[in-house]
């Protein structure tokens, strides 16, 4: 197994064991993946910065690190690995969703945890590294991420917030940053309404559709169904166009 002096990359996938299958590996990986991407946009969300990843697996080892691109602030590139981290800390130890994981964030912590073993005689082990620490990754993750989304309920309403990311990988979807609760919300679009949401990136939207909540109320994802743009600043009527409106209706 890996020790802190082998990890060169900010966020470290390690599965260990004598007999690692590749359909175990494959699952690992992709969990690890999907973890990572999902964080990073809720990061782009939140700060306005993408973080794009660089890749390396360590030559003669079992470690796949992921590291910045050159340019990337550092401490958005923090932020990422500490919510990964706590993320899946969390998730060992409670039924609770972490910050910043999506839906599909909660699926890759459950494939990331499938991969490690839960048969006698059976030696697989799943870690995620930062710079600092490690974290087990277990099949107890698998029963507490089934608890988080066996507690979702769906409802249609609105939501509205700045539209901050615009995206086609893993399907198509916007985020939007809900000003009140300081939340991004995943919305996954219909993949005609992906020209309107480039047209509006950016600007203040009501977002209609179902949405999906957690069991604690707050909103897990949107599925929507129609996306419309607040008025701009120079569209809004002035003082004087509505000075006396009221008067005159009384």
């Amino acid at each position: 197994m890996a020790t802190l002096a082998d990890i060169d990359g900010e966020i470290t996938l390690e599965i260990s064991g004598a007999a690692v299958t590749p359909a175990r590996f494959r699952r690992a990986v992709i969990g690890f993946f999907d973890i990572l991407t999902e964080v990073s946009d809720a990061a782009a969300a939140e700060s306005g910065e993408h973080v794009e990843w660089r890749i390396q697996v360590k030559k003669g080892s079992n470690l796949i690190g992921a590291s910045p691109a050159p340019g990337v602030s550092p401490a958005v590139v923090a932020w990422v690995q500490a919510r990964v981290i706590r993320g899946l800390e969390q998730l060992e130890r409670e039924p609770l969703d972490p910050p910043a994981f999506s839906e599909r964030a909660l699926t890759g912590a459950r494939h990331l945890a499938q991969s490690a073993s839960d048969k006698p005689g059976e030696d697989t082990t799943v870690r995620v590294w930062s710079r600092q620490e490690v974290v087990p990754v277990t099949r107890q993750t698998v029963e507490h991420v089934a608890s988080v989304l066996e507690g979702e309920y769906s409802d249609h309403g609105t939501v509205e917030g700045q539209l901050n990311t615009v995206t086609s990988a893993g399907g198509y979807r916007v985020v939007i940053y809900e000003p009140v609760f300081g939340k991004a919300v995943r919305c996954d679009v219909p993949q005609d309404m992906m020209p309107l949401a480039l047209k509006l990136f950016g600007r203040r939207v009501e977002a209609h559709g179902s949405i999906r909540y957690r069991r604690d109320g707050t909103i897990a994802r949107v599925r929507v169904e129609e996306l419309v743009p607040f008025p701009l600043d120079n569209d809004l009527p002035t003082h004087e166009e509505v000075r006396g409106i009221l008067r005159t209706l009384t």
